[in-house]
């Protein structure tokens, strides 16, 4: 059987979902030295909204930051998400702003570029594939999941075709919204390695609690890599590397065939952990001048 592969998406995707991307570089600097001694495929550390959260809410350099996880993470691959033509803003940018943009972040420590269009539209995607492959990085071309009338398997397939034909070197199921169900994934990732031919990347929110038996499911057809977060940070947004050891141990993989390892001196979990209840303390004070403008009762909304 391959290797599954692991990106960790605790210091973008995790924090980002959690918490809002308040997580201080401050907060990731201890812990990095021994993730990247793990053996992730890639961490997810840029991208998505931490450039704005950089600027506008910690005062931070959002370059510098990159350059700083990157001095820390040597042996590990650094992955982003853009938003396609959007980048890591909220509006369309040029050709030029994109290429421009998107050779400044390979040169300072971005190799895997993880791109997605809200709506699937390619169009939104062509300046990034080409900026990517223009600059030598890896092009992870995504696809938004969601479910609706004209969101069918042969939908799917067909974006993840014309990504493919832009060039892309591997394809990730977005599950964002933590819609899909484990016999879903399972359908979709035997067709994606039977008409597409690309690795297959699944990437799970927990919201609706699935992600550990969509990466089960997802893995037995033949997927490469699924994305995790730290147990101690992300429980309820993202599926947790713990979660993807008993996947191993549920799909008979051995951990060295998961492609990572937990048992480091002073373990990975403590330090996370200690980090992440100190972000949270100050999160909880951050957030508790906000409780006043929520309802105390808040209609809920069921099926007819």
């Amino acid at each position: 059987m391959p290797r599954l592969q692991i990106m960790d998406t605790t210091i973008r995707d995790g924090q980002q979902s959690l918490w809002a991307t308040r997580m201080q570089i401050g907060d990731m600097l201890p812990i990095l030295p021994k993730m990247d001694r793990v053996g992730y495929w890639a961490i997810e550390a840029w991208g998505g909204a931490t450039f704005d959260s950089c600027l506008r809410f910690l005062d931070e350099n959002p370059w510098e930051r990159l350059r700083a996880i990157k001095a820390n993470t040597p042996n590990t691959p650094l992955a982003m998400l853009s938003r396609g033509q959007n980048l890591v803003g909220y509006k369309h940018y040029s050709k030029e702003i994109v290429h421009r943009f998107i050779n400044a972040a390979h040169r300072n420590g971005v190799e895997v570029f993880r791109v997605f269009d809200a709506l699937n539209d390619i169009r939104n995607v062509v300046d990034n594939a080409e900026a990517i492959k223009e600059c030598g990085g890896l092009f992870e071309g995504a696809i938004s999941y969601t479910i609706s009338p004209v969101h069918t398997l042969d939908s799917y397939l067909e974006y993840g075709q014309q990504l493919k034909d832009l060039g892309a070197d591997t394809i990730a199921i977005k599950d964002m919204a933590g819609m899909l169900t484990p016999y879903r994934a399972e359908r979709m990732v035997k067709a994606f390695n039977e008409e597409i031919g690309l690795p297959v990347h699944i990437h799970c929110h927990y919201v609706g609690g699935m992600a550990p038996a969509n990466y089960i499911k997802g893995t037995e057809a033949g997927a490469d890599i699924v994305c995790a977060a730290v147990t101690s940070a992300i429980r309820l947004v993202e599926a947790t590397v713990n979660d993807v050891l008993g996947l191993a141990a549920s799909v008979k993989v051995r951990e060295q065939d998961a492609s990572i390892s937990l048992h480091l001196p002073g373990g990975l979990s403590p330090t996370a952990e200690s980090t992440c209840q100190s972000l949270l303390a100050g999160l909880m004070v951050y957030f508790s001048a906000l409780h006043d403008e929520y309802p105390d009762n808040i209609e809920v909304l069921e099926d007819d």
